[in-house]
């Protein structure tokens, strides 16, 4: 059974914080951003693991600003990291999507059925990640 974490509190600005957890708006050294694939430009993702939205308007006429969404962190049972992931919503819809998928699919290419991704000692950065079968990196 996993257990959910909420918003693990990590100052922005100490140097001791995961670069993906930094949530100023800044881009740090060697950041590239990309459109997160099938939200059309309202959302983006960052070679670090880091997703932006864009400012813009919701359904009811408020302005979004531009910001850095947090990461909620799954842990397994056995206390290890399952998965990060962030919740956005586009036109009254809410999304869940694991931020090791968003990357992927944006700096990688689409991912297949049967396929997930592998991250080389424990690293988010995709420098580190591949698609490859999920008995790989096991």
């Amino acid at each position: 059974m996993k257990q959910k974490l909420k918003y693990p509190y990590i100052s922005p600005n100490t140097s001791n914080s995961f670069l993906c957890d930094n949530l100023l708006l800044e881009d740090l050294d060697g950041e590239i951003w990309k459109d997160v694939v099938g939200f059309d430009g309202s959302h983006f993702v960052s070679n670090y693991g880091r997703v932006k939205r864009r400012q813009r308007y919701d359904i009811l006429g408020r302005l979004l600003k531009e910001k850095i969404l947090k990461r909620q962190y799954w842990i397994a049972q056995n206390g290890h990291l399952q998965s990060a992931r962030v919740s956005f919503g586009i036109d009254a819809k809410t999304y869940t999507k694991a931020v090791s998928i968003l990357v992927a699919e944006a700096f990688l290419g689409e991912i297949p059925d049967g396929y997930c991704v592998i991250h080389l000692d424990k690293n988010v950065k995709i420098d580190y990640a591949f698609i490859g079968t999920c008995t790989n990196g096991r």
